[in-house]
């Protein structure tokens, strides 16, 4: 009985051994392996995440910006300073450009809206554009452009027919006012629209009223600058 028990007892010690080594062997193994892979692959674990919170910064700095919207009320002006508004998100850096050069910088309202005031034109043509500059300094894209002509002398104006004091009688009931002014102009003769040429030249067909007729020729350019001349004919039936 005491041989079978200490024959169990060192099969059981045996095997006790034998689990305890393979154990070891086994955690031995898997520091071995972590050693070998676990921290590199740790470490570019580590490397993606601050990677990928670089890249969502990175994104969120090159962020597309809108353009703003300027508003295109008017062609052309005969004041040489005007007030510009436009558009854009809210409570943005607006900056301003006449002929390509920075003008003036604003802010947009809750609103969604801004105004450049008192913005000086040159004689002629101008063109206008505005970006977004944003809080890290980056520019959006130019808006739309627009143009203003600025105009501050009146067109220049001559009735080349009928003359000052001229008479006509008979057949001659209608006549033709004809004359020269600047191209883009616009023309009136008594009040009514003449025909106007990219030439400048203009006529209008008059039909002669009994005794004195005033003729009143008006020339009115982009700006709305006029010039006006008068002269009166008679008709004898």
């Amino acid at each position: 009985m005491n041989n079978g028990r200490s024959r169990l007892t060192t099969q059981l010690e045996n095997k006790t051994k034998r689990n305890l080594t393979i154990t070891i062997i086994a955690i031995v193994v898997i520091v071995i392996l972590l050693v070998q892979f676990g921290v590199p692959l740790l470490t570019s674990i580590s490397y993606m995440i601050a990677g990928s919170k670089n890249n969502e910064e990175a994104i969120q700095k090159t962020a597309y910006i809108a353009p703003p919207t300027l508003d295109n009320t008017f062609d052309a002006t005969n004041s040489a300073r005007v007030t510009i508004a436009g558009s854009s998100i809210a409570k943005a850096s607006i900056e301003l450009f006449v002929n390509n050069n920075k003008i003036d910088s604003t802010q947009v309202g809750n609103t969604n809206t801004f105004e450049f005031e008192n913005i000086a034109l040159k004689q002629g043509k101008n063109t206008l554009k505005a970006r977004v500059l944003s809080e890290n300094n980056q520019t959006s894209e130019f808006s739309n452009e627009i143009s203003i002509v600025y105009l501050h002398k009146a067109p220049e104006l001559s009735i080349e027919s009928p003359s000052d004091g001229q008479e006509f009688s008979k057949e001659n009931k209608t006549i033709e006012v004809k004359g020269k002014t600047e191209s883009g102009t616009k023309i009136t003769v008594n009040d009514f629209w003449a025909i106007v040429h990219d030439t400048g030249d203009y006529s209008y067909t008059l039909v002669l009223k009994d005794g004195d007729n005033q003729i009143k020729v008006i020339a009115t350019d982009e700006g709305g600058n006029k010039t006006e001349k008068l002269l009166q004919v008679k008709y004898n039936p």
